[in-house]
C-alpha cells in the first residue's frame, strides 16, 4: 500500500476517520516533459538546443474516503482532511510504499476537490483530491558528501541513483581556490567558476549563482556575490543524470581545479530525484 502524508500528517488516520483508496488514485504521478528550444517559424530570440528541456507541472489524484455511519462524524473528518491541503498556498505531499521506506517528497499545489458523493452502503464519503507536483518530480532527503580538492576527482556518487536527474544540488568548496570546474559524466552537462577563494573562505554555488562567505560552514550564510565568475558548459547547466554501471545505478561526475591545497574541499548537498 502506498502511503501519503500531507505536510507531514498521515492521510491514513491512525484513528481510522479518513485514508488514501487504491482504486481512483494515481498508481503514481504522471510526467510530461517539453523542450523550449523549438524552433517555430516567425520567432526570434530561440536558444540554441544545449539540453534545455523542462518538466511541466505534474498531476496527482488521490481519492479520499470518510467513513461513518454518523452524518456529523464524516462531515467533520471530510472538513479536517480537506483542511490538510488548503491551509497554504503549497503543501509538502510524501510518499512511501513501505513502513520501512525512508519516502519522498514534493511540492505540489491543490487544483481540485471533486464534490465528495455519499456511499450510503458503505456510510462513507468519498472523494477525489487534484493536486500538482511542481517540478513533476518527488526526491529524497538531501545528504552532503565532502571530497578533497587538489587533484582531479572522478566519482560515481550510489546516493542520487533515482529515476530521474539532480537539479536543485548545492556546492560548496573551502579555499583556498582560483577555479573550479564540475561536470556531470553522463551528459557533459555542468559549470564552472573562476575567481579567488582565500584560505578559509567558503564558495556557495546554487544553480548558476555563486557567492563567496567568511570562515562560517552553514549553508545559508550571506556573503558577497560571485556570480559574475559562473560559466556554463556547452550542454547546458549542470545535470547529474543516474546511468547504470555494472548492474549498479547511479550518477557520476568529474571536478577539477585549481589554486587548492591540502585544506581545500569540495561538498556536494543534493538527493536523488524520482518520476
Amino acid at each position: 500500500m502506498v502511503l501519503y502524508t500531507i505536510d507531514g500528517v498521515a492521510l491514513k488516520d491512525p484513528g481510522g476517520r479518513w485514508w488514501v483508496t487504491a482504486e481512483g488514485s494515481s498508481a503514481r504521478q504522471g510526467l510530461r516533459v517539453r523542450s523550449v528550444d523549438a524552433a517555430v517559424p516567425g520567432l526570434d530570440g530561440i536558444l540554441a538546443p544545449v539540453r534545455r528541456e523542462r518538466r511541466d507541472a505534474a498531476p496527482l489524484n488521490l481519492r479520499i474516503m470518510c467513513p461513518s455511519r454518523d452524518p456529523l462524524t464524516r462531515e467533520t473528518a471530510w472538513d479536517d482532511v480537506m483542511g490538510l491541503f488548503a491551509s497554504s498556498t503549497t503543501v509538502i505531499v510524501g510518499r512511501k510504499v513501505t513502513i520501512s521506506d525512508p519516502g519522498r517528497t514534493a511540492v505540489a499545489k491543490l487544483t481540485s476537490v471533486s464534490e465528495p458523493e455519499l456511499t450510503a452502503k458503505a456510510g462513507a464519503l468519498v472523494g477525489v483530491v487534484g493536486l500538482s507536483i511542481l517540478d513533476g518530480l518527488f526526491h529524497s532527503a538531501t545528504t552532503d558528501v565532502t571530497w578533497s580538492l587538489g587533484s582531479t576527482i572522478s566519482e560515481r556518487i550510489t546516493g542520487l541513483a533515482g529515476s530521474a536527474p539532480v537539479d536543485d544540488w548545492k556546492i560548496r568548496c573551502r579555499g583556498p581556490l582560483t577555479s573550479i570546474r564540475v561536470t556531470d559524466t553522463a551528459t557533459g552537462t555542468g559549470i564552472s567558476w573562476a575567481g579567488s577563494v582565500a584560505s578559509n573562505r567558503w564558495l556557495h554555488i546554487t544553480g548558476a549563482a555563486a557567492r563567496v562567505a567568511t570562515t562560517s560552514t552553514a549553508w545559508n550564510v550571506g556573503g558577497s556575490d560571485a556570480s559574475g565568475g559562473i560559466s556554463l558548459h556547452p550542454a547546458g547547466l549542470l545535470s547529474l543524470t543516474p546511468t547504470r554501471q555494472g548492474g549498479v545505478r547511479s550518477t557520476e561526475w568529474q571536478v577539477e581545479s585549481t589554486g587548492a591545497d591540502t585544506a581545500s574541499e569540495i561538498t556536494l548537498r543534493a538527493g536523488a530525484a524520482w518520476v
